[in-house]
């Protein structure tokens, strides 16, 4: 086999290597979602439920913009919107604090594993 012909199979592997990452890493975003989505949405019902307009906003928002992700750039800006929810202003009762608690401590997981992938492909 010639030199042309060697580097165009490495070429191919490389083209279907790159497509079989980009499919785990969508189907790891879809799995994200799926767990994060009736997580956020709980917390939207549960202020709305508890009178408070601006909070239930917040993480319908929120849960939108996770809707919407299709790569990992657009998950990052939904783990940063999630990041100021402490600086909203919103009061929790103990059942919306301890869902805040466990949505944020899911993202701040998926950002670790999202990291240690990164740091070991380089």
């Amino acid at each position: 086999m010639g030199w042309g012909k060697q580097w165009a199979a490495v070429a191919g592997r490389v083209i279907m290597s790159t497509a079989v990452i980009s499919e785990v890493i969508l189907d790891a975003l879809d799995a994200i979602k799926a767990e994060m989505a009736p997580r956020l949405d709980a917390l939207a019902e549960h202020f709305k439920d508890m009178q408070d307009p601006r909070a239930a906003a917040f993480f319908t928002g929120i849960s939108a913009s996770l809707a919407a992700v299709e790569e990992e750039a657009d998950l990052l800006e939904v783990f940063f919107a999630l990041s100021t929810t402490a600086f909203q202003g919103f009061s929790f009762d103990p059942v919306a604090a301890a869902g805040v608690d466990e949505v944020l401590a899911y993202a701040e997981q998926v950002s670790h594993a999202f990291t240690a992938d990164s740091d070991s492909a380089h």
